[in-house]
């Protein structure tokens, strides 16, 4: 019996995919024939998580170069030994694997039949040589395409933090810390919108960080700054070179493709997407990432102008990422990085 025979138990839509009830269903379905190709299934129940006696030897995580912690959180302290081994961020269109290689990566559903591989294609063109080079370009890296019948997986190097955790969760991370990975962000949108793609799902929890500096903790400015990068292209769109400014719009929501996908979209949304009217996609990831960090005071007035700019509900305010990231740098760069050693304000939503 061929090791393929339990795809056909498998979704054929990122749709049906997306919403399994059991995320980890698809995924034990797929467990003999990714095996069969030298990809080792981390351990899974609420999270995928490697076994005891990984978790009590931090020297069996391979170092691919994405996933780092300060020296303040200790190579033999419990919580780094916990976020090398554990994966939290679960959903049925991803795992966690060790690669042939011995890299531990995430794998995500890219495409399936004939859905997703526009955006597979987009994905291809940013995550891989020669824009995976430049420096401006923070999409993650796709390191290779796995085919299994009509199914299309993507393995990538698994990066240590989110960016929707960045001042949650007791971290540490000072004001400085976090206006670079904003501008990094906004660096990442502003190259992907230069090659005319917008991103469409561009909120914070679309942004992962090597790691976090937590220079409250350090009561020093870090030397080096982790780079965050972009990942989930499965709502992006690419207009046509050639294609005037104002023809480059869309209509609906990203993703809503029948009644019952718009009924389970729950993302916050600008008036324009409600009443089907035309709007800018490259200034919705603006709106997307600023609307992130509605519970985030800086206490710094010129940059909390930029962030209220960002997520102007009025389209003809919105700024674009250049004029954001602009903006933003402009200040950092008039005034003491010491300055920025403080605490955020969050505020509780």
């Amino acid at each position: 019996m061929s090791h393929f025979d339990d795809l056909t138990k498998l979704p054929q839509t990122r749709f049906s995919w997306r919403f399994q009830k059991d995320e980890f269903a698809v995924w034990k379905a797929l467990h003999s024939t990714l095996l069969a190709m030298g990809y080792v299934l981390w351990p899974y129940s609420t999270s995928f998580k490697m076994d005891d006696e990984v978790s009590r030897n931090a020297k069996h995580v391979f170092p691919n170069g994405y996933l780092l912690a300060t020296p303040l959180r200790g190579i033999d302290g419990p919580v780094f030994t916990v976020e090398a081994l554990r994966f939290w961020d679960t959903t049925p269109f991803n795992c966690i694997a060790r690669t042939p290689d011995g890299h531990d990566a995430v794998i995500r559903v890219m495409a399936t039949g004939d859905d997703g591989r526009e955006q597979l294609n987009i994905w291809r063109d940013l995550a891989t040589a020669p824009h995976a080079l430049l420096s401006s370009n923070h999409t993650l890296p796709l390191w290779r395409e796995i085919d299994i019948g009509n199914i299309t997986l993507g393995v990538f190097p698994r990066v240590a933090e989110c960016m929707d955790i960045a001042y949650s969760r007791g971290s540490q991370n000072s004001v400085g810390d976090i206006l670079d990975m904003i501008m990094q962000a906004l660096e990442g949108l502003a190259f992907i919108h230069s090659l005319r793609i917008a991103h469409r799902d561009a909120f914070k929890s679309n942004f992962v960080v090597q790691f976090f500096p937590e220079s409250l903790k350090a009561g020093t400015v870090p030397v080096y700054k982790p780079r965050v990068y972009l990942i989930d292209f499965e709502a992006a769109i690419r207009f046509p070179e050639g294609c005037p400014p104002c023809e480059r719009v869309c209509t609906g929501l990203p993703l809503a493709g029948s009644l019952l996908e718009a009924e389970l979209y729950t993302r916050k949304m600008i008036p324009e997407m409600q009443n089907n009217e035309p709007y800018d996609p490259f200034k919705l990831d603006v709106w997307q990432l600023g609307q992130s960090f509605v519970d985030f005071n800086s206490t710094l007035e010129p940059v909390e102008e930029v962030l209220n700019c960002m997520a102007e509900m009025d389209p003809a305010e919105r700024l674009t990422a250049g004029e954001a990231l602009s903006r933003l740098r402009a200040y950092v760069e008039s005034v003491p990085p010491k300055s920025l050693l403080i605490p955020p304000v969050v505020y509780q939503l």
